[in-house]
């Protein structure tokens, strides 16, 4: 039996994490897709620190609107479960992506698609980085693709793809950047001191793995 959420049915599953499962999920009477993440409850009743995850991911998203990170519609809360009805990325992640390039052609990304890739994904940081929002786990699993038709996403042309950044549910909100002043204002609670310079040398690693595979 499907799942349905008012008028949002999850029709398929997607992939799970520690607490939240995603499902690929549909507007009833119509053909738009979502990406929806299934919130279970008693979890976050057992470790009340994933309440404060959730919470992350529903404020940057909430302020944030960028093409290169990923949209959130609507949040919808239950007895049992909370969803977050998100946009759908039909190309999924950039880790399989570059799985699946390597098996085709026997060689990891050729660097004009790195280029297209970070391009995007640097635009998309940038945007974070002047909301004084610090994503903290940029990784090929957490950088989506997105394919302007079920073709495109078949055919994997990547040249033809647009990145979607998520996972916002550990990130961090700096008050100042560039060590100016060392008080921070945390949207997620941490000892730590996270700045910029944590997401750099994310990128740099993002970058070096598409165009070596390793």
């Amino acid at each position: 039996m499907v799942e349905t959420i008012d008028d949002i049915s999850l029709v398929e599953y997607i992939d799970s994490g520690c607490f939240a499962q995603t499902y690929l999920s549909r507007k009833r009477g119509s053909n738009v897709l979502y990406a929806t993440k299934k919130i279970d409850l008693k979890y976050v009743a057992e470790e009340p620190f994933l309440m404060r995850y959730i919470k992350n991911e529903i404020i940057i998203l909430n302020e944030i609107k960028h093409p290169n990170i990923v949209k959130l519609y609507d949040v919808k809360i239950r007895k049992e479960y909370i969803y977050l009805i998100m946009e759908y990325c039909n190309g999924g992640s950039l880790l399989n992506a570059l799985n699946k390039y390597m098996e085709i052609n026997q060689k990891p990304f050729t660097e004009d698609i790195v280029q297209y890739l970070m391009k995007q994904i640097l635009s998309g940081v940038e945007c974070l980085h002047r909301h004084n929002i610090i994503h903290r786990d940029l990784k090929l699993d957490n950088i989506l693709l997105n394919y302007n038709s079920v073709h495109e996403a078949n055919i994997s042309n990547i040249l033809f793809s647009q990145v979607k950044i998520i996972d916002f549910d550990i990130s961090v909100r700096s008050r100042t950047f560039n060590n100016i002043n060392l008080e921070e204002e945390f949207i997620y609670d941490d000892n730590n001191i996270y700045d910029e310079k944590n997401d750099i040398m994310a990128l740099g690693v993002l970058c070096y793995q598409t165009l070596y595979n390793r």
